[in-house]
């Protein structure tokens, strides 16, 4: 049911010229996979999204899928898929890995999953079987009390283990309708993760087949638990959990495919914010700057509502071969309200009004 979405009263065609939207430079880490599971490589990428444009930056993790150099193993230990093959060149492929992973691992879809996600032609996804790729929606997964002591428990790790852009200069430059420039912002984003990433020491619960939940903090175990006993669901063990916390009301996110080696069915759990995940298939040339803060990175996108505390899996072709990003978003000043940021949702006639500030916590899981 969608009954509880709060959208703003004010028509978007009203304050579309006034609108002004909140565009991105992306910085990325490069990461592939090597034997066992590391890390062989990380760097820098830096890409202006909007040419000419003078915009801001965020951070997401693009991955060179380099399978492990194995001549016989099992993708369990490497990819969380219970298939054994011979790897010969160490060549494996996100379809082999698709068509591995477990058919059953997640519910059947469910009104929910079909009223949270909209087409670009902000239409609903059609209520059958076929046409959600692998998407689904759990909402109020934690209570008011529960988000509190994840938050605090987050705070404390990236305090310690963050990979923090606050000391790297980072800005947002907020352009109008009119692709003019009316200000430039200095934004916060923090991300803290067990996988060996950009240089930064890893976080102690570690990552794949050696994850060591008795290293997180009590509360995300016991959000990861939670998510293993989901009522049809069948999900093998832990292999990453991921923080990133954004500010500003900037979420942008780079569509992005997560690594091979995460495991074949991911979790994001929203807090402090509601946000739009937006997923794009992969196979689709992707607009960039303003042409996708005014139409989506393509014409395919499928747009998930995550409202705060809710949670979002995604696995099967949603995983592989779907990328999932969030779009910079929209600021617009409404009256009584003042100026506020907001993501759309399948289209603009469907709003949903951002939190300064947004912590996700990203669980993968094997097969069981």
């Amino acid at each position: 049911s969608t009954q509880d979405i709060q959208f703003s009263p004010y028509s978007c065609d009203m304050y579309f010229m006034r609108r002004r939207l909140i565009l991105g430079v992306r910085r990325c880490f490069c990461s592939g996979v090597a034997e066992k599971a590391t890390m062989w490589t990380s760097r820098w990428k830096a890409g202006v999204l909007a040419s000419g444009l003078g915009v801001g930056v965020a951070m997401c993790w693009a991955v060179a899928q380099r399978p492990p150099n194995l001549e016989m193993g099992s993708l369990y230990d490497a990819y969380g898929v219970r298939l054994s093959i011979p790897l010969r060149l160490g060549r494996v492929s996100a379809q082999t890995l698709c068509s591995a992973c477990s058919e059953s691992a997640f519910r059947a879809s469910s009104d929910v999953d079909f009223s949270r996600t909209r087409q670009m032609t902000g239409e609903t996804l059609p209520d059958c079987q076929d046409s959600n790729p692998g998407l689904r929606v759990e909402i109020n997964f934690v209570s008011e009390s529960e988000e509190c002591q994840l938050l605090s428990d987050v705070d404390r790790i990236l305090e310690r283990y963050s990979s923090s852009s606050q000391s790297g200069g980072l800005h947002v430059e907020v352009v109008d309708a009119a692709a003019k420039s009316t200000r430039t912002e200095d934004i916060i984003l923090s991300r803290c993760t067990g996988r060996p990433e950009g240089g930064v020491e890893p976080a102690p619960w570690g990552y794949g087949s050696h994850l060591d939940t008795a290293k997180l903090p009590d509360s995300i175990r016991e959000a990861a638990e939670r998510i293993q006993n989901l009522q049809g669901y069948k999900l093998g063990h832990l292999r990453d959990v991921s923080i990133n916390k954004r500010t500003q009301g900037f979420f942008f996110t780079s569509p992005h495919v997560d690594p091979l080696a995460d495991g074949p069915h991911v979790f994001v759990l929203g807090l402090q914010s509601a946000t739009v995940l937006t997923f794009s298939p992969q196979e689709v040339p992707l607009r960039q700057g303003e042409e996708a803060e005014r139409h989506s990175f393509s014409d395919h996108d499928l747009d998930v509502l995550v409202k705060k505390r809710s949670l979002v899996g995604f696995t099967k072709e949603a995983r592989y071969f779907w990328k999932h990003g969030i779009r910079g978003g929209m600021e617009v000043d409404l009256p009584g309200e003042g100026s506020c940021r907001l993501d759309f949702w399948g289209s603009l006639a469907n709003v949903v009004k951002r939190n300064p500030t947004r912590t996700s916590i990203v669980f993968a899981f094997a097969d069981a």
